[in-house]
């Protein structure tokens, strides 16, 4: 979950149709001329969704060796 848009249990098809949605409202923002602020919290919200579709490529365990000692000896 991101800190301005909730990206739970969503598939990456799903971020990536949000992401689109969400550019969209961005780039209407930008024609407005609306606050920046308001502007920049959109921005937030974009980064929230493309840094959930990073982490979902990305889970933990997909490419872990249970054989890997977590130490390094060097003599």
């Amino acid at each position: 979950m991101g800190l301005w848009y909730n990206t739970n249990g969503l598939s990456v098809d799903e971020l990536m149709k949000k992401e689109t949605e969400v550019r969209k409202k961005l780039v209407t923002a930008f024609g407005l001329g609306i606050d920046p602020n308001a502007i920049g919290q959109i921005q937030n919200a974009l980064d929230d969704i493309r840094l959930a579709i990073v982490e979902s490529q990305y889970k933990p365990g997909d490419d872990a060796d249970e054989n890997f000692d977590d130490y390094l000896n060097i003599g």
